[in-house]
């Protein structure tokens, strides 16, 4: 196993084609594992974890932490902070922890098999909700339970979306759906403020029962399904996730809705 440790400032980790240990520490850390059956530990301050290919294993430690499993039957834990969690293929099991929590529910990760459904171990410690996307609304739900744990599939399919733990009952409320609000082919061009002057990006809104709204931001000149999910009200700290990521692109970091920089050419992650 191949250890790999940052700094206490702002990392960026790439792990080897092997299973590797990689701890962020402080700072925003982005961390990727890549190959292997992966031990990723992001620490402090708000980070980005993906792991990619292989069973991984990825817990965020303090702060507001976005998480992705990617491929393989993978063990993920927010810790503390407002986290966003994303199983991704595979039989995952989602643990939130402490704080405000959202798990996001993706249609073609869906299970054939109860059996190899995700588990989600710890909703409702906070206000957690669930992000429906691939265009999923609360309709297009079927829930059940039994045991002690809601069962959620798709109508449609009747594929197996999640598996939640102690819950005995799933409303609307719990849910936000990414394309509920408007014709997702609807774009609404904004400016965003930058110290390298002002650029258009292209943004889709949904609105949700509680009228929280989020977005889908993405570089207009790329395909609708490479971008950003992320919520466009007031915050200091932005989260976001990515899928179908097959090129290198442009990291931007913002501070108070203020481009700070941007670093081109990152490679590809999060795919």
């Amino acid at each position: 196993m191949v250890n790999i440790d940052g700094t206490f400032g702002f990392d960026f980790l790439l792990g080897s084609p092997n299973a590797d240990l990689i701890r962020g520490f402080a700072g925003n850390d982005t961390i990727q594992g890549l190959g292997g059956n992966d031990l990723i530990f992001g620490d402090r301050e708000n980070d980005l974890l993906a792991g990619n290919e292989g069973a991984d294993t990825l817990a965020g430690g303090q702060g507001s932490d976005t998480i992705y499993g990617g491929q393989g039957d993978d063990v993920i834990n927010g810790d503390r902070g407002q986290d966003l969690l994303i199983g991704g293929e595979g039989k995952d099991i989602l643990t939130g922890g402490a704080g405000d929590d959202l798990f996001v529910i993706e249609k073609t990760a869906a299970a054939s098999s109860l059996d190899q459904a995700d588990l989600i171990t710890d909703f409702g410690n906070g206000n957690d909700q669930i992000v429906l996307t691939d265009g999923m609304k609360f309709s297009d739900l079927d829930i059940s339970v039994f045991d002690n744990q809601t069962v959620m599939t798709d109508k449609n399919t009747g594929k197996y979306l999640g598996i939640f733990a102690g819950i005995a009952n799933l409303s609307q409320s719990n849910f936000i759906s990414l394309f509920g609000g408007i014709d997702v082919g609807q774009i609404l061009p904004i400016s965003v403020k930058t110290n390298l002057g002002d650029r258009a990006i292209g943004l889709e809104v949904a609105q949700t029962p509680q009228e929280q709204e989020i977005g889908l931001m993405f570089r207009t000149e790329l395909p609708e399904d490479r971008g950003m999910l992320f919520p466009i009200e007031p915050a200091r700290n932005v989260r976001f996730w990515m899928r179908n990521v097959l090129i290198e692109l442009d990291m931007i970091f913002l501070r108070e809705g203020v481009v700070q920089a941007i670093i081109p050419n990152v490679p590809p992650c999060l795919t």
